[in-house]
């Protein structure tokens, strides 16, 4: 069996997941399709030397099935692509098969693919088809459609998930419609063609791995690559087929610091050894009391900004740019409190240092990568919140524990305004030098998770718990929202997630949810946090937790002082204690 797949230039998708991550490493599930080589070579035992990855004529008289997604020869002349028609046509008449993935474009296409579809009486149309979602006023990209009429392809795959779907005309009435979204529109078209077949969908993203585990997306593309192959499934081939899909084998081994992340050379660390002196007039020029008055000193930090050295802010500007793989950005050495005083006994309370430098450096970053706000029902509603061990609470869920280990979560994932990072300023380190802050990024996940259970982790199963702090009883599960773990970009993901308050609403997804817990602990890097050290943990596509430790309660246990950072705090302004920075939300517990 030969198999021609065009990965020529132009095209959005590769059958290598390395070529993907070249392609855009914050997001290689969008470019990445190596699954059909696998489900290809397990459909007709043969060898992924067998698989064309150039469109030419010699490819094209040579092969058995012909795979074109959009945008069909990208770099192709006119002339070049009626050329490459008229051969395809022939080639298909004889007796091969041809799948058309249309796709929609943001910018206006150059109708390359309908060139080619319009020779098998096939149009693509040009607009995103729209879906109906929880809000009825806006037009959704993401949604399910039905099956349309019977076709053996629609048999074991009733409905399917699509993301950017447009529509499939049959010109001349040739072909089986195979599915229908709400609005009526065709999405899908199979029939015969002379001695060959030819299949023609509206959407190629529901085969990638976002959705691939989403309806019956699987079974339709294994059934799709039968049919184009004159050959059937059966349900135990079909099994056998998920679980290749699913083990991965062929992903590259992802390799994890297994040291202290701020220890390696990388764009997600900076060192301010170089420039402590600059950085030392810096923070000494501002003698501002951040508990005095803090809009004042907000507005002074801020414009202090520009002073830092441009290496700084260029770190900064591509971590808030992009972000980067581990989900935490560390700040080694910063001129540091000589003398912060006695670790704090109670974390509610405000504890004016006599020199502010953590504060400052804090609200610098802050600042710049969006606008500091609390809780009123954590720490007092303290915009600079104290985090140290304080009797009582060692084995409890909450930032004041210590000789327990406090489990991987976002940030108030229970709250209707997450933070967008939260920051970490250490005043003191811990006696024994052993916490540690763990760090687990959504896409050091995702490739380690099943496809079924990645559909199940993006549904609202998720039943959250709300926080000890926000007076719920201490680890009382799932009496808050009911959520999904994945949201937002399909491709980039948004996480929410707390093991310890958080309860999948059927059996299916509390395994997920388990699964999931698994891999956020076996995917994880980790900073161990000494005075002076800044971390700031991507909150949208991080999770993490503190390891234990055990306090003396001394005056010098370990110190810490976090701030609450969102992008955008204007949405919650109806929360707002009188327009300020906290933000007073109550929950019906």
């Amino acid at each position: 069996m030969n198999i021609l797949i065009d990965e020529g230039p132009g095209q959005r998708w590769t059958l290598s997941r390395g070529k993907a991550a070249e392609k855009d490493n914050s997001a290689i599930d969008y470019h990445d399709f190596s699954h059909w080589n696998k489900l290809l070579t397990g459909l007709y035992d043969c060898r992924e030397e067998d698989i064309h990855h150039q469109v030419q004529e010699e490819s094209i008289a040579a092969a058995d099935i012909i795979i074109l997604p959009d945008p069909f020869f990208g770099e192709n002349t006119r002339t070049d692509l009626l050329e490459y028609g008229t051969l395809l046509k022939e080639r298909v008449l004889g007796g091969a098969s041809l799948l058309l993935l249309g796709e929609y474009h943001t910018q206006a296409s150059n109708s390359h693919m309908n060139m080619l579809a319009n020779e098998f009486g096939i149009y693509f149309g040009d607009d995103s088809l729209s879906f109906p979602g929880p809000r009825t006023s806006i037009a959704y990209k993401q949604g399910e459609c039905n099956k349309s009429k019977e076709h053996v392809l629609t048999q074991r795959s009733p409905k399917i998930t699509v993301f950017g779907c447009v529509s499939v005309d049959d010109l001349e009435n040739n072909y089986t419609p195979l599915y229908q979204a709400p609005c009526g529109r065709i999405t899908a078209l199979a029939g015969n063609f002379g001695q060959g077949r030819v299949l023609a969908m509206g959407d190629s993203d529901m085969f990638s791995n976002a959705f691939l585990g989403s309806s019956d997306n699987f079974s339709l593309l294994v059934d799709s690559l039968a049919w184009l192959g004159k050959r059937e499934v059966s349900d135990e081939n079909m099994d056998r087929l998920c679980r290749i899909v699913n083990e991965k084998e062929w992903f590259p081994t992802l390799e994890l610091p297994k040291t202290d992340v701020k220890v390696i050379v990388g764009e997600h660390v900076f060192d301010a050894a170089p420039y402590y002196a600059q950085l030392k007039e810096i923070v000494d020029s501002c003698n501002l009391n951040p508990y005095q008055n803090q809009e004042v000193f907000f507005e002074e930090v801020a414009l202090a900004f520009s002073q830092l050295p441009k290496a700084f802010r260029k770190a900064l500007y591509r971590f808030k740019r992009k972000g980067n793989g581990l989900g935490v950005f560390v700040v080694r050495g910063l001129p540091t409190d000589e003398n912060p005083g006695d670790t704090p006994s109670d974390c509610s309370a405000l504890t004016e240092k006599p020199t502010f430098r953590s504060e400052f450096w804090l609200t610098i970053i802050a600042t710049y990568l969006g606008e500091i706000y609390a809780f009123k029902q954590e720490k007092s509603g303290n915009l600079f919140q104290n985090l140290c061990p304080t009797k009582g609470n060692e084995w409890k869920i909450v930032s004041e524990s210590s000789k327990g280990f406090l489990d991987f979560h976002t940030e108030a994932a229970f709250h209707p305004d997450l933070p967008d990072y939260v920051m970490l300023y250490c005043v003191r380190g811990d006696h024994q030098g052993k916490a540690r802050t763990l760090v687990s990024h959504v896409n050091n996940m995702l490739p380690k998770i099943p496809v079924k259970v990645r559909s199940l982790l993006s549904q609202r199963l998720y039943r959250t718990g709300v926080d000890f702090s926000f007076g719920s009883a201490n680890g009382q599960k799932a009496n808050g929202p009911l959520l999904p773990i994945l949201s937002g970009n399909p491709y980039k993901p948004y996480m929410n997630y707390d093991l310890d308050l958080m309860q999948g609403i059927t059996e299916e997804a509390e395994k997920a949810l388990i699964m999931w817990r698994d891999t956020c602990r076996t995917s994880c890097g980790y900073v161990q946090l000494e005075a002076g050290d800044l971390g700031v943990v991507d909150n949208r596509f991080t999770a993490h937790a503190r390891s234990s430790f055990t306090p003396k309660y001394d005056g010098q246990d370990r110190w810490l002082q976090r701030v609450c950072v969102i992008k955008n705090l204007d949405p919650s302004a109806d929360s707002r204690i009188e327009n300020c920075n906290v933000i007073d939300t109550s929950f019906n517990i």
